[in-house]
């Protein structure tokens, strides 16, 4: 395989990108888990986190998870992968291999449709992602409100630093 100066560009910069939004996430984490006294296990004293990018949004830890699925989808769609007319030569030799005749007329666009949906599907999981965490950061957001009231850092935003 030949693989383009740009697909290296774009793959160390994704690659860089995934193991930076990685560490950001364990960093994250780390500082949710010291919010536990070490010396009790209750679960009903809570604080407001703070430290990193807690200045900034209520729930960072998503924000970077989100980011490392996206380093993933660019990683996904720059690797060499099967164009439209490659597709279509898949799919023939698919039903070649399980002895399905094909009409000599035939369309093929139903196939190909979900060969190319399956190609995307790097895409779709990471919108799945985006969609589940920002619900979860609105959720918790309103709840480190609803808890703390105005001790909680008003400018604090839920899940984009500076916007939302």
């Amino acid at each position: 395989l030949h693989y383009s100066s740009n697909y290296m560009i774009v793959g160390t910069i994704a690659t860089i990108g995934l193991l930076y939004f990685q560490y950001q996430q364990h960093r994250h984490h780390v500082i949710l888990a010291n919010l536990r006294s070490t010396n009790t296990k209750s679960t009903s004293s809570y604080s407001v986190p703070m430290g990193g990018w807690f200045e900034y949004v209520s729930c960072p830890h998503y924000f970077s998870e989100m980011m490392i699925y996206l380093m993933f989808a660019i990683l996904l769609e720059n690797a060499p992968t099967f164009s439209r007319s490659g597709t279509r030569a898949w799919v023939a030799l698919w039903h070649e291999q399980l002895n399905i005749s094909i009409p000599h007329r035939r369309d093929l666009s139903g196939e190909v449709f979900i060969f190319m949906l399956l190609r995307l599907k790097h895409w779709v999981l990471w919108w799945w992602v985006v969609t589940n965490l920002s619900i979860s950061a609105m959720r918790t957001h309103d709840w480190y409100l609803d808890s703390f009231g105005a001790t909680y850092p008003q400018q604090r935003k839920r899940l984009i630093p500076f916007l939302w």
